[in-house]
């Protein structure tokens, strides 16, 4: 036969079912903060997205300002260059003429230059001096 096996106290049976209540409500306690713990990292993941969008908005908003910038410093240049080539094709039109009237008083006898005395004259008075 076999001996009886030891027999639980009734202060042990409590001790356990204390225990079995402690571990339950920790799980309970558990299953709450897993769930607070889920909503703060959704929330996070929601800021971080919303700082990411708005992030890209500024990104944005600050190139346009940009390219907006340099198309008006590219306009200045351009008008500035184009006033700059205006003028030196000016004086270019002007030592062309001015070239030109030289050589037409060099090659063609007689002729004066524009705003002098003729040729003629001037070289004759100048061969008296």
């Amino acid at each position: 036969m076999s001996s009886p096996g030891p027999t639980a106290s009734p202060e042990s049976l409590a001790s356990i079912r204390a225990l079995e209540r402690s571990i339950d409500e920790r799980g309970a306690e558990r299953t709450v903060l897993e769930a607070r713990l889920d909503g703060a990292r959704s929330d996070a993941h929601g800021l971080v997205a919303g700082a990411r969008e708005q992030a890209q908005q500024e990104a944005a908003r600050r190139r346009r300002e940009l390219l907006a910038a340099a198309e008006g410093k590219a306009t200045e240049i351009r008008a500035g260059a184009e006033r700059e080539a205006s003028e030196l094709r000016g004086r270019a039109g002007k030592r062309e003429r001015d070239l030109t009237a030289l050589l037409v008083y060099a090659v063609v006898p007689g002729r004066a230059l524009p705003g002098r005395a003729s040729a003629p004259r001037r070289l004759a008075t100048e061969r008296r001096r």
